[in-house]
Formats: structure tokens, sequence, C-alpha cells
């Protein structure tokens, strides 16, 4: 029998033959740090050397978990067997129509999403899969 305090007993192992496991949890700020880690690194690289072009790509991956449903999916991704993936999907698009963007020398902006499921689009750059079993 399990005590009180979650602990195992002899007896749960000898009837089993092995120990009963318990729901583990798994914080989802360890795969947000991760991400913020490791996007920067595979998907950046907007071409610009300046330590201002790598924080404008490090604020560009942090703004990923403005959308409402990034930290769900981290929680599900770190806790729910029943998701297997999660992918971080790089998408670029041209600055908005002004004077500087209509030059030839525009630059597109990036945009990072979480996803559980992967899907093709134009404007797409990227992408990571990452994949737990």
């Amino acid at each position: 029998m399990d005590d009180l305090d979650g602990s195992l007993s002899t007896g749960d192992i000898e009837r089993t033959g092995t120990p009963a496991t318990a729901a583990v949890y798994c914080d989802p700020n360890i795969i947000k740090r991760y991400l913020l880690s490791l996007v920067p690194v595979l998907l950046g690289g907007s071409g610009g050397d300046s330590e201002e072009d790598e924080e404008a790509e490090f604020d560009a991956v942090k703004a990923m978990f403005s959308f409402p449903d990034s930290s769900a999916k981290c929680k599900a991704f770190a806790n729910d067997p029943a998701m297997p993936v999660l992918y971080v999907i790089k998408e670029t698009e041209l600055a908005e129509a002004t004077e500087a963007a209509a030059s030839e020398y525009a630059f597109p902006t990036a945009t990072y999403v979480l996803a559980s499921e992967l899907s093709w689009k134009p404007s797409h750059a990227g992408s990571i899969a990452l994949i737990k079993r």
C-alpha cells in the first residue's frame, strides 16, 4: 500500500514486480526556457550581426509566448502523453508598405508560433519539431 506521504511500501513491489508509478508533473516553464535558448540558434539568423539584431530576434522569440494558447501548449506538451510533438514555426512577412519597407532593402519580419500540428503556409520560413517518447 502507498503511505500517506506517497512513498512505496515493499508490498507494492512484491505484488507487481515493479514499483507503482505516480503521475509526474513537469513544469511548462522548463519548456519555455529551453525554447528561448534553442529557437534563436536554430531558426534565427536574420542576417544582421549586431547586438541590436540579436536582441530583436530574441524579442521575436519571446513574443511567441504572448499568444494566449502558447502556455497551454507548453503545459500539454510537458504533461500530456497524448501530445508527443510540439512545433515551433517561423513565419516571415515583409513589413507594412512604408517608404523604408517599399525600398529594395526591406527585410522581412519574423513571427514565431507554437503549434501541435504542422501546416504549410507561403510565409513559412522554418520549423523545429520537439518530439518526446
